[in-house]
């Protein structure tokens, strides 16, 4: 609990360092997660923060504060239960009812530290996503390290769960 604590307060303040420096730089910042059941000064700086930042249009930095994926997907299908009267549910729609529904699918996961799993995270949007695996780990992953996945990633042919022809 305390470890947690301090992890909060470390975001806090952070995000009220750096919230200003990132709306400059053109940043639109997004938060994905339960918010519910975070401290209420952390979510009063996460919405000061995202509200600031909302209509930046460079890079989008997306925190995955209070997050599972597993947790996303069935929070999503108590809104459909509870929000709607859909009777069926298909793939468009669903997406609809995640934490943040414009947030297009990932195309590129980059595993550091040898790790060769999903962790509980972004499940439905990264259904397609390519994996870059390497041993180097992340305090240490570099510009040289990032361009070497991306060369890995452009020599893929992607095929979104179809035949390639």
């Amino acid at each position: 609990k305390e470890e947690v604590s301090f992890l909060f307060s470390l975001i806090e303040k952070k995000l009220r360092k750096e919230g200003e420096n990132l709306n400059r730089n053109n940043v639109k910042v997004e938060f994905s997660g339960r918010r519910q059941q975070l401290p209420e000064k952390l979510v009063e700086i996460m919405d000061y923060v995202q509200n600031l930042t909302k209509n930046n249009n460079g890079l989008t930095l997306i925190f995955a504060i209070n997050y599972g994926g597993r947790q996303e997907i069935l929070d999503a299908i108590e809104k459909i239960i509870k929000k709607t009267n859909i009777k069926e549910i298909k793939e468009e729609n669903f997406r609809n009812f995640l934490y943040l529904p414009d947030v297009p699918d990932v195309d590129l996961i980059i595993r550091t530290a040898g790790e060769k799993r999903l962790s509980n995270f972004l499940l439905w949007q990264s259904a397609y996503s390519e994996f870059y695996f390497t041993n180097v780990l992340w305090p240490d992953f570099g510009k040289d390290d990032f361009y070497k996945a991306l060369v890995s990633y452009q020599k893929r042919k992607r095929k979104f769960g179809g035949l390639v022809k």
